[in-house]
C-alpha cells in the first residue's frame, strides 16, 4: 500500500552530524531507516538499523485493529487515487449535453437550406407511393412487388368490392408508369 522508506528522507537524515541509534531494544548500530510508527501516526516515525527496519516492515500490519467495513474502505479509496468520486450522469453533465445539442440545432436551423431537386419525376414518385416503393428497384423486383400487390389487391380476394377493384386500377396504372420509366 504505502512504502515505508523514503530513500531522499534518509540521504537527508544523513547530512545531519548527528546519528540516531536503533530503536530496537539491545541494538547499538545507527538508526539509519525509518519506518512509521502507527498506522494512524504514518508521519511519525522510528529509526532501525537495515536488518532490524526489515524486521519491523516483516510483522507490520496497516490494517490491524480495522473492521473490514474501514479496510475496504481505504482499498476502495487507494484504487482511485484518493480522490473522491462523483456519480456518473449527475444532472450537470446532462444539462451540459442538452444545452450543446440545442445550440448545435438553433444554428443549424439558421442557415435556409437550398431546395433539394427530386431524383424522380412527380409521376414517377406518386407511382413509387402507390406501389409502397421507397427506391426505385431493378425491373424484376418490381414485377415481383407488383404481383404481390395485385394478389393483395384484387377484387375476387375482397369478394368484388369496388374500393379493391380501384385500387387494382391504380396499381395497374402505377406499375405500366415505373415500367416505362424503367426502360428509358
Amino acid at each position: 500500500m504505502r512504502p515505508w522508506y523514503d530513500r531522499n528522507a534518509d540521504l537527508a537524515a544523513d547530512t545531519d552530524t548527528q546519528t540516531r541509534p536503533c530503536e530496537h531494544a539491545g541494538c547499538r548500530g545507527a538508526g539509519e531507516f525509518r519506518a512509521p510508527h502507527s498506522p494512524q501516526e504514518l508521519n511519525r516515525y522510528r529509526w532501525f538499523c537495515l536488518d532490524h527496519v526489515r524486521a519491523y516492515n516483516k510483522q507490520w500490519d496497516f490494517a490491524k485493529g480495522l473492521a473490514p467495513e474501514e479496510i475496504e474502505r481505504i482499498i476502495r479509496f487507494d484504487t482511485i487515487w484518493q480522490r473522491e468520486t462523483r456519480p456518473m450522469g449527475d444532472w450537470r453533465t446532462k444539462e451540459k449535453l442538452v444545452r450543446a445539442k440545442a445550440e448545435a440545432f438553433a444554428t443549424g436551423a439558421a442557415f435556409a437550406r437550398a431546395p433539394q431537386t427530386p431524383l424522380h419525376p412527380p409521376k414517377v414518385t406518386a407511382a413509387m407511393a402507390m406501389m409502397e416503393l421507397d427506391v426505385l428497384p431493378a425491373a424484376d423486383v418490381l414485377q415481383v412487388k407488383y404481383r404481390a400487390l395485385v394478389k393483395l389487391n384484387h377484387p375476387d380476394a375482397h369478394g368484388g368490392d369496388k374500393k379493391a377493384e380501384e385500387r387494382l386500377k391504380e396499381i395497374n396504372l402505377a406499375y405500366a408508369v415505373l415500367r416505362e420509366y424503367l426502360s428509358k
